[in-house]
């Protein structure tokens, strides 16, 4: 058995790290490696297929954010061996570690597990400032255990302690294997018609500013010219885009977060994308003609593989002295030919990395001392850590922090946008268990995400008043409590305790959440209301009653909204696939194949009665029938047909 272990600040945004992961899981599961991915930085759910099995808390370690020189030995190991156990024993275990003072963490765990460890730091840019962790990186760097994530960041990060003589020797690659596929992206393929198309493509950096000047004069010039320019990427300037950019010859459109699935079409059918690092690589890979822009002087770098293969810093054969502007010029209204150039620095697949993953000598070096430039207040920090007041660290020096950087800033009101104003468009589903509601929910998701839609499930629960409520359920609206709560004790009481009176009120906060704050276009609920209310039955038949009406019309009273999925309930089929598949602990698992067929018969009845109540009380409300013998892509297809007429655009 072979296990592969990755360290990594975060898996929950899909920016080139995360990417990167969720690409090398990909890659070693093919290979049969175990794959295990611990991160430290969570404030969101993972977005990317091989990522989302690792997030939960079992795979997040907070005290990997900081240096282990923070954290006394008993603590260091004690972090230690909670990772280890979690990983297990194996034929051959390789540990790699994304960041620097992940890698001091990662030559420790290498040591516990005896395994390989692999300092692969796809920060770029970072320079090394302190002794004792250039002593170990440069170390690691010997050993062929080192790599960053090109040449020239490579050699940057050694520049103040040495100049390294052969730097293209400890790079890895890191852009490989993205999706990118032409499918329906509304946002960019419903612009209007013009003479030229402009992409930037990339969340936001340093260069932005200087982009979007640049930009303003460009169009300000050819006022006899019409342009659309569209933004794809995680951005902060929307407020200067717009103001900038929203001219009579100009449609802006913006799409302010990153995407699963690349639509390659941004590439192909624009006439030139603007993007650095990761973001170029994969643009001209699929068909873009690329600027490059240097992070470091926010300026641009040339034509990316025909003057330059420099796509994020400067190195010293670079003799670029042209504008964006006059970038523009050439390749925009001019259209100017060039020669590829060959390049210099190949791209590395993940077959070469490796290369690198030899058999453990069994020595480790001492990463203790690894620790970036120490200030007053960090010592202030390591004094609590130490002394076991660790929680009020990471609540003031992550978790504040972390909550500020996960918030995503939204478009302008002024951007002219493609898809209308509307309000979020609930879809929830009910049925029998073991029918794969939530199997036709997830495709249903990534459809509509591949569409460009911003979606979110039943696991938001990014507001403090829902973590609030999930403690204290009678504090959100105490009438539907109580209604909930007298209703359920006129259910005859063979089946137990009423477990899911509390999860109704839950989620009439959870909705209204959703609705207010999540500025998504769907919520696709697999289990909520319907199928809380008939839980609380379980084996018992429930009552016809008219507090079972005052239920559904006090949830319709507070402003929720859905459009309904019932799954046909056919109780053999979900009698059979709940006693085929393996237990996941669910009660209905543990039951007898006559047990559980009396039970399904039971909550059928439940189903249909509730089902009832909320198409008398709904008057109007959309339902969807489905049946779940069916493909589940099929399902999910029929139903993303229907739903996607809530949003049409203008």
């Amino acid at each position: 058995m072979k296990k592969y272990v990755i360290l990594c600040k975060g898996i929950e945004d899909m920016t080139g790290a995360p990417r990167y992961v969720n690409n090398k899981c990909r890659y070693l599961k093919t290979q049969g490696w175990e794959v295990f991915v611990f991160w430290s930085y969570n404030v969101s759910h993972a977005k990317l297929e091989h990522l989302i099995p690792f997030d939960n808390k079992d795979f997040v370690f907070h005290e990997l954010q900081y240096y282990p020189c923070w954290f006394t030995k008993r603590q260091q190991t004690k972090i230690i061996e909670k990772i280890a156990r979690k990983v297990g024993a194996a034929d051959q275990i390789v540990v790699e570690s994304n960041k620097i003072q992940l890698g001091a963490w990662g030559e420790m765990l290498a040591q516990r597990l005896k395994a390989k460890h692999i300092n692969f730091v796809t920060t770029e840019g970072v320079k090394l400032r302190n002794k004792d962790t250039f002593d170990f990186c440069y170390a690691k760097l010997q050993r062929k255990e080192f790599f960053n994530i090109n040449k020239a960041s490579v050699k940057r990060l050694f520049s103040g302690f040495i100049e390294l003589e052969h730097p293209e020797d400890n790079y890895w690659s890191a852009m490989q294997n993205v999706e990118c596929e032409e499918y329906s992206f509304p946002n960019f393929d419903n612009m209007p018609k013009s003479d030229y198309t402009i992409v930037s493509f990339g969340r936001s950096k340093g260069y932005f500013p200087y982009m979007i000047d640049e930009l303003e004069r460009f169009v300000t010039t050819h006022s006899d010219k019409t342009f659309n320019i569209f933004f794809l990427g995680d951005l902060k300037e929307t407020e200067d885009i717009c103001e900038k950019l929203e001219k009579n010859n100009v449609t802006l459109v913006l799409y302010p977060e990153a995407v699963a699935v690349v639509p390659k079409q941004i590439f192909t059918k624009s006439d030139v994308v603007i993007a650095t690092a990761g973001c170029a690589y994969l643009a001209v890979e699929n068909g873009g003609k690329v600027i490059s822009m240097d992070i470091s002087h926010h300026i641009p770098l040339g034509y990316y593989g025909f003057t330059t293969w420099d796509s994020n810093t400067r190195t010293s054969d670079n003799t670029n002295d042209l504008s964006l502007t006059e970038w523009l010029e050439k390749l925009v209204i001019e259209k100017r030919r060039f020669d590829a150039k060959p390049n210099p620095e190949p791209i590395h697949g993940f077959d070469y990395h490796m290369r690198f993953i030899t058999p453990p000598d069994g020595v480790y070096l001492d990463s203790s001392k690894v620790r970036e430039t120490i200030t007053r207040h960090d010592k202030l920090c390591m004094l609590l850590t130490k002394i076991g007041l660790f929680k009020i660290v990471d609540y003031w020096y992550f978790r504040r922090r972390g909550g500020q950087l996960s918030k995503k800033p939204q478009p302008s009101p002024h951007a002219k946008q493609l898809k209308r104003s509307h309000a979020t468009c609930f879809v929830e589903f009910n049925g029998l268990p073991g029918l794969g509601k939530t199997t036709v929910a997830n495709i249903l998701i990534d459809e509509l995400r591949k569409d460009g839609f911003k979606v979110i499930d039943r696991k938001y629960n990014k507001n403090i008043l829902w973590k609030i409520a999930a403690h204290f359920p009678k504090i959100y609206n105490y009438d539907l409590y109580r209604i909930v709560k007298d209703y359920a004790e006129t259910i005859p009481s063979t089946g137990g305790k009423r477990t899911h009176v509390d999860w109704t009120n839950r989620y009439a906060l959870k909705y209204w959440l959703m609705k207010r704050f999540s500025g998504a276009d769907y919520a696709i609920i697999d289990e909520a209301f319907i199928q809380f209310l008939v839980a609380m039955g379980f084996k018992d038949r429930m009552p016809e009653s008219d507090k079972a009406e005052a239920i559904v019309r006090k949830i319709k009273d507070m402003g929720v909204e859905f459009i309904r999925v019932d799954c046909v309930n056919n109780v053999d089929e979900a009698s059979r696939r709940l006693l085929a598949r393996p237990s996941r602990g669910l009660v209905f698992e543990k039951m007898n194949s006559e047990e559980l067929l009396t039970t399904l018969e039971t909550e059928k009845a439940n189903f249909e009665y509730f089902r009832k109540i909320f198409s008398k009380i709904y008057e109007n409300q959309q339902v969807i029938e489905i049946d779940t013998q069916e493909e589940p892509r099929k399902n999910a297809m029929i139903i993303k047909e229907v739903i996607t007429k809530c949003h049409i655009n203008e």
